[in-house]
């Protein structure tokens, strides 16, 4: 993932960066994301989340313990009171899950 490619590509996986605060990246890659990018852009070792609709949530396995701060809008996405800290990577397998992302949590729209 050298190189952030235009969106609506074929074959493309895409990615969206969610940032503590809000702030959303979205990015996409002719290649899967390697174990070591994920844990540059999550901040250390990572956890992975099933989600419906063939998602997949990626966290720092050690947020709480090293007290990263909530990420409100990713943990919209996980039915749990536990919230997720930190960075978190949302992976999509098509352009149209991405368009998706609102009506999952529709708070943010």
């Amino acid at each position: 993932m050298d190189e952030v490619q235009a969106l609506g590509e074929e074959d493309m996986f895409y990615i969206t960066v969610m940032n503590v605060g809000g702030a959303e990246q979205v990015l996409t890659s002719d290649e899967p994301l390697t174990f070591e990018e994920m844990q540059k852009l999550v901040g250390g070792y990572i956890d992975v989340i099933a989600l419906p609709f063939g998602r997949t949530l990626v966290v720092n396995e050690e947020g709480h313990m090293i007290r990263l701060s909530p990420n409100s809008n990713a943990s919209l996405l996980v039915p749990s009171d536990i919230p997720i800290v930190g960075t978190a990577i949302l992976l999509h397998y098509t352009m149209e899950q991405v368009a998706t992302v609102p009506f999952i949590y529709p708070a943010l729209t």
